[in-house]
């Protein structure tokens, strides 16, 4: 007596196993992609609205707000954006460690209401680490600025060669693992 078999081979099995691997990882990559660009669009919108609080200030004072460190005569005196970040520290900027400054969010009370924290997430680029962006007197690329000592706005996006998307903003360190771009916006020159 014939009997029929039914079921799968172990080929067709593993050819199943491998397609469904594949798909998962491009939804893995396509989904981190998604997670990425979505990190960019908040980040460069916090900017942009600290930037426009940034020349509202220096439209109404004449000058823009000066930071804590720039006040006790600090060299590099870069604070963070805004109020909130873990342990009041938002990252690593030309050596020094980078803090939240009451002095910057009383100036900017005055213009915005307060100001949240630009982002939550440690984004190293080189050397350097940030979470969220920073603002504040810095050394800079006078090749690419005019100038090699400046008031910026600094900050990470995701991926090696984002477009830094503000205007005046440009790239100054890029780096590949994980890949990011750090990007630089001067608000104005000084003297060193």
């Amino acid at each position: 007596m014939k009997q029929n078999a039914y079921g799968f081979t172990i080929v067709e099995l593993l050819i199943v196993i491998v397609v469904i691997g594949i798909l998962a990882t491009i939804s893995f990559v396509s989904y981190r992609g998604v997670q990425e660009m979505a990190y960019n669009t908040k980040i460069i919108a916090n900017v942009k609205n600290y930037q426009q609080a940034l020349e509202i200030y220096r439209g109404t004072n004449d000058q823009y707000p000066q930071t804590t460190p720039e006040l006790n005569g600090d060299r590099i005196s870069v604070v963070c954006l805004g109020s909130g970040y873990k342990n009041g520290s938002c990252g690593r900027i030309s050596g020094t460690d980078v803090y939240e400054d009451l002095a910057l969010a009383s100036a900017l009370r005055e213009v915005m209401g307060g100001g949240d924290i630009v982002n939550d997430r440690d984004l190293p680029s080189g050397p350097e680490a940030f979470v969220g962006a920073v603002y504040g007197n810095d050394i800079t690329d006078a090749s690419q600025t005019g100038y090699s000592y400046a008031r910026t706005i600094q900050y990470a996006l995701h991926g090696a060669n984002a477009d830094c998307k503000l205007p005046g903003a440009w790239s100054y360190r890029l780096s590949d693992s994980p890949a990011v771009t750090a990007c630089e916006i001067v608000l104005e020159g000084l003297e060193l």
